[in-house]
C-alpha cells in the first residue's frame, strides 16, 4: 500500500509520499545531496557507500550552541544553495537539519525522511523547527517547508513498544481535534503496538491529511493550529 498526497504552504507545495521500502529507493536517487541523520543509521547509509552527518538524538543535538557544528559539517561537505539536505530520523535530527536548512546561505532545499511514528503522524509536515536556547526548550526556531517528505512505514519494526504508543497516541489526538469523521477513520485502522505496514500506512495517512487542514488554514500557529499544540 501506498499513498501520496501534497501540501501547500507559504513557500510552495511538497509532495508527501508513504510506501514501505521508500526509504533505500531514497538513498539511490541521484542529485546533489547531503544527508543528515540519527547516529543509528550510519551503518546503513555506509552499506550503500553514503558518509552522513550523524547526530546523536539527544536534546544536545538539537540546542543552539550545536547548530555552529552542525553548519561547519555542511560546509566542509561543500554544501552550497543548490544542494538538497535530507534529513533521516526523528523529531531531534529534523529539527537541528530544518533549522540549519533554513539559515544556511539563507535557506537551502531539505527533504524530511522520518524514522519514528510520533515524527511520521505528525511532526513531519508543517515546516517548524524547535530548537533549546539554555535551560530553555524549543524557544527559537522558523518556518521552513520541506521539498518533499518521504515515510516508510518498514522503519517502524525497529522502535519500541513505547515509541509505537507515543506516535499512536499523537495520531489519535490529531485525527480527533479534526472531528468525529476522522477520527473514527483512525479507528477503523485498528491501531494498534502490533500494527503491520498495511495499518499503519493507513493510520498515518489518517493523521498527516487530518493535520494537512489545520496546516493550510493556519501554517503559522495563530489561530486553528493552535489546537494541536494544547
Amino acid at each position: 500500500m501506498s499513498v501520496s498526497f501534497d501540501i501547500t504552504s507559504a513557500e510552495g507545495s511538497y509532495a508527501i509520499d508513504i510506501a514501505p521500502g521508500i526509504l533505500d529507493a531514497t538513498l539511490r536517487e541521484a542529485g546533489e545531496r547531503v544527508f543528515i541523520t540519527d547516529a543509528f543509521f550510519k551503518d546503513r547509509f555506509a552499506a550503500v557507500g553514503i558518509d552522513p552527518i550523524a547526530l546523536h538524538a539527544d536534546e544536545h543535538a538539537k540546542s543552539l550552541s550545536n547548530i555552529p557544528t552542525l553548519i561547519e559539517s555542511m560546509r566542509e561537505r561543500r554544501v552550497t544553495r543548490a544542494t538538497t539536505v535530507i534529513a533521516v530520523g526523528g523529531g531531534v535530527v529534523q529539527d537541528a537539519a530544518a533549522f540549519a536548512a533554513s539559515v544556511y546561505m539563507r535557506g537551502v532545499s531539505w527533504i524530511y525522511v522520518p524514522t519514528t511514528l510520533l515524527s511520521m503522524t505528525d511532526s513531519c509536515i508543517g515546516g517548524k523547527s524547535s530548537i533549546n536556547v539554555g535551560r530553555y526548550k524549543n524557544i527559537v526556531g522558523t518556518f521552513h517547508a520541506p521539498q518533499r517528505v518521504v515515510i516508510d512505514p518498514s522503519v517502524i519494526e525497529t522502535l519500541s513498544t513505547e515509541q509505537r504508543v507515543a506516535g499512536l497516541c499523537e495520531a489519535a489526538k490529531i485525527c480527533f481535534c479534526r472531528g468525529l469523521s476522522t477520527f473514527d477513520e483512525y479507528l477503523s485502522a485498528a491501531p494498534s503496538q502490533h500494527a503491520d505496514a498495511h495499518a499503519l500506512t493507513a493510520i498515518i495517512n489518517a493523521s498527516l491529511r487530518a493535520k494537512k487542514w489545520f496546516i493550510e488554514i493556519d501554517e503559522f500557529d495563530r489561530k486553528e493550529r493552535l489546537i494541536l499544540n494544547f
